[in-house]
């Protein structure tokens, strides 16, 4: 802390120093880093680091890229001391890399305008059943349902009733619902496989290593709120992530499967035109 206290000091003393001096075009309150005839303003950290507050943001993360924006600078300027015209000339590699760039460009245009990003529930579930291998599962899962009443809640009780009978029918559930609609803070009443960190975000269920039966029901309270829970069934390391979890990730694998087909189509296409045309010569 005192190492960052002293370097933000020295940081701030730079700063008003450069103040002082002139730049060419630029106003100089935003200027805060100078080497030579090169100048680092505020606009050029705004443009270089995400979500960038020059009032609040680390003090140690624009510490960093001023430092290292700082020896660029330093060695650039060796290095054109130092190099001759032939050993400076990247005038191919530059055009190679300004081709590259304006490609990935263009595709990225194009899959974006062309790209059917529409998954169906049937996709979803060939990919999974032909993928299985790849959804072993390797954290706690648990299906679950629970209510999350402020302290002192009429309803508590009613609900415990309903929540925590051993052969709840649709009655009770009727009756679960319509107290969650006006009387809980958060429910879930669903038949979902969940992970269960995501549960003890939610759950104040304290317990270095988690094990549940099923049918297992709880209530806990803390300062704020009173949880009641039903344990549904709980898996631990064992067999296969279930779909519901998985959704989301499967999206992503079959549109970046199609992805890949879009983009080698239209790449086959578009030199088979040109090919066709008569602009492709090899020798």
């Amino acid at each position: 802390m005192r190492f960052l206290l002293g370097k933000f000091i020295l940081y701030s003393h730079a700063v008003l120093l450069l103040f002082l001096f002139s730049t060419c075009g630029r106003q100089e309150k935003d200027v805060i880093a100078r080497v030579y005839d090169q100048t680092l303003t505020i606009e050029d950290l705004q443009d270089r680091i995400p979500v960038f507050d020059k009032d609040i943001d680390s003090i140690l993360i624009r510490q960093q890229y001023i430092d290292a924006w700082v020896l660029r600078q330093v060695l650039f300027s060796e290095a054109e001391k130092n190099l001759s015209g032939k050993e400076k000339d990247f005038k191919k590699e530059i055009e190679e890399y300004r081709q590259i760039l304006t490609v990935y460009a263009y595709e990225n245009k194009l899959v974006n305008e062309l790209l059917n990003k529409t998954v169906s529930d049937k996709e979803i579930t060939q990919y999974y059943e032909s993928h299985k291998s790849n959804f072993n599962l390797r954290q706690p899962i648990i299906k679950i349902n629970y209510l999350k009443f402020p302290v002192g809640s009429r309803k508590i009780e009613t609900a415990k009733k309903h929540l925590f009978t051993p052969n709840r029918t649709e009655q009770d559930l009727k009756k679960l619902k319509e107290i969650t609609a006006s009387h809980t803070e958060n429910s879930y009443l669903l038949d979902d496989w969940l992970l269960l960190d995501d549960i003890l975000k939610e759950i104040p269920m304290k317990t270095e290593k988690p094990s549940f039966d099923k049918n297992q029901t709880l209530e806990i309270t803390d300062s704020l709120n009173v949880y009641l829970i039903k344990i549904l069934d709980f898996k631990i390391n064992e067999g296969y992530s279930p779909l519901n979890i998985e959704r989301e990730n499967i999206i992503k694998s079959i549109l970046q499967q199609r992805r890949i087909t879009l983009l080698d189509s239209l790449r086959k296409a578009s030199v088979n035109k040109v090919r066709e045309s008569g602009e492709i010569l090899l020798y």
